[in-house]
């Protein structure tokens, strides 16, 4: 059986716990930025092998590279491409094989950032409760003060 006690901590307690998720919340927000970003790459990647398997062979296909620039290539092989691994390593790959690797890449992004999504309402939540107590504990300060001033 979970025994529910409660906790008071004082003001700076109380701060620096508010300062403490602040914190755990930029955290939170620079993943979901992270993932975000890796899930436009992971999408664009997917469309672009798409592209290329629907291309007939030799034809000339404009190849977005980024930041607004297209190339104009060549397709020489439609059914494999060079995937780098870690140590500048690079190897052939069929185009399915690859497809559901990016699947399944997107799946744990999905999943990850539906997680971060979660922790990130928490901390908020909780944000809001510690400022809702900070906000009493300021109140009370004040009319103890008000009651000193009239004494």
């Amino acid at each position: 059986m979970v025994e529910n006690k409660k906790i008071t901590l004082n003001k700076n307690q109380t701060i620096s716990l508010y300062k403490q998720k602040e914190q755990e919340l930029s955290g939170i927000t620079s993943r979901l930025k992270e993932i975000e970003n890796l899930l436009l790459e992971v999408n664009k990647a997917e469309q672009t092998l798409k592209e290329v398997s629907k291309s007939k062979d030799k034809e000339q296909i404009m190849v977005n590279v980024g930041a607004g620039i297209l190339v104009e290539c060549e397709v020489v092989n439609k059914k494999e491409a060079k995937v780098t691994l870690p140590g500048n390593i690079m190897i052939d790959k069929e185009l399915s094989v690859i497809l559901e690797d990016l699947k399944k890449r997107k799946e744990e992004l999905l999943d990850l950032r539906k997680k971060f999504t979660e922790s990130y309402r928490k901390n908020v939540g909780l944000l809001q409760q510690i400022s809702k107590a900070l906000n009493q504990m300021q109140i009370s300060e004040n009319k103890k003060q008000d009651k000193q001033v009239v004494n």
